[in-house]
């Protein structure tokens, strides 16, 4: 009898230990991709540690980090949660209550919204982030009472059950669409480790003889790939595009970066990036949502550069020749701490 409690003894031991092992392991494959921006792969990962875990400040942490996941795949619902999750959990950070508040508000949960703004800024007292928060949420009653001039309709026509957007006109009639959407029917076979969903193509409608959009196509050429294709800009006449195409290298995301083709005929000619950086190091970083200059000789965009004002700031380069000029941040004026997109 001994030898068999024994032996269940050690048998439990040797579970408990594994699924320790297990744990630390998946946790550190969740924070590998969470750190490379693979957010939905890091939330799989994390869930799988969840199960082993036992301390609950490593529980909160997780937590957090979840909620983070599903706040920068726009999953505020999710984000919610897990959020409360981790300031039930005593998650140490005041940084949670400024996320918490924030996908409260987009949601229009204001009460809940104006605790939480208001619990972040006695850590931080002053900080724009929430000052701003607070301001918008008295802001809204005013502007719910703001008759508008314009009536604002979906397009049934070109919006799918999928994300559809940066919807960009092509010449001066206004008769040609190009789009973003992540609907079924595009390049890629697999959903994007970063959102779940598939990743992202450039789509393009025109109107017909009867003034109705035709049915969505993806763009021809070799625009679209197995990566997510983001923000197109046009030229005036609609034969130079400009757009953002994040990558994988090796298995991992590699930020994002900015391409051009050119139209010659029906086709798009084969993209290449746009050189804006000399440095390899440049491969991590974030670099798109262009809009060029009407002249084609000034490019906007928005990068995580070092040397700005918050997150993602809106910079400028001049075209030179075939070449562009060190990027320009556009200054405090229109960056803030936040996020410029």
């Amino acid at each position: 009898m001994q030898k068999k409690q024994y032996l269940f003894i050690l048998s439990i031991f040797l579970l408990i230990i594994l699924g320790s092992c297990s744990s630390k392991r998946a946790l550190k494959k969740a924070n590998e991709r969470y750190d490379v921006g693979e957010y939905d792969r890091a939330v799989q990962y994390y869930q799988r540690a969840m199960r082993g875990m036992k301390n609950q400040t490593a529980i909160s942490e997780v937590f957090f980090r979840q909620g983070e996941c599903y706040r920068l795949t726009n999953r505020e619902r999710f984000a919610e949660n897990f959020y409360r999750f981790a300031i039930n959990y005593k998650y140490s950070d005041s940084t949670v209550f400024l996320r918490y508040a924030q996908v409260l508000h987009e949601q229009k949960k204001l009460p809940q919204a104006k605790t939480a703004y208001e619990t972040f800024l006695k850590a931080f007292p002053g900080h724009d982030m929430a000052v701003n928060g607070l301001m918008a949420l008295d802001s809204i009653p005013k502007w719910a009472d703001t008759v508008s001039r314009y009536i604002v309709e979906p397009v049934k026509e070109l919006n799918s059950r999928r994300s559809d957007f940066s919807p960009v006109f092509v010449g001066d009639d206004y008769d040609v669409l190009y789009f973003n959407s992540t609907r079924d029917g595009g390049i890629a076979m697999k959903n994007s480790d970063i959102t779940g969903q598939k990743p992202n193509d450039i789509y393009m409608s025109r109107k017909d003889s009867k003034g109705k959009w035709t049915t969505p196509e993806l763009l021809e050429g070799e625009i679209n790939t197995d990566y997510d294709e983001g923000t197109a800009s046009l030229t005036p006449d609609g034969k130079v595009m400009y757009f953002t195409v994040c990558q994988m290298k090796e298995g991992k995301a590699y930020g994002a970066s900015i391409f051009r083709s050119t139209r010659t005929g029906a086709q798009w000619s084969k993209p290449v990036v746009l050189p804006l950086f000399t440095d390899s190091a440049s491969d991590s970083l974030i670099v798109a949502h262009p809009a060029i200059s009407a002249a084609e000789d000034v490019l906007y965009y928005v990068s995580d550069m070092p040397g700005g004002f918050g997150g993602k700031d809106i910079w400028r380069s001049k075209k030179i020749g075939e070449n562009w000029s060190v990027p320009v941040n556009l200054g405090p004026e229109i960056n803030t701490s936040g996020d410029e997109m």
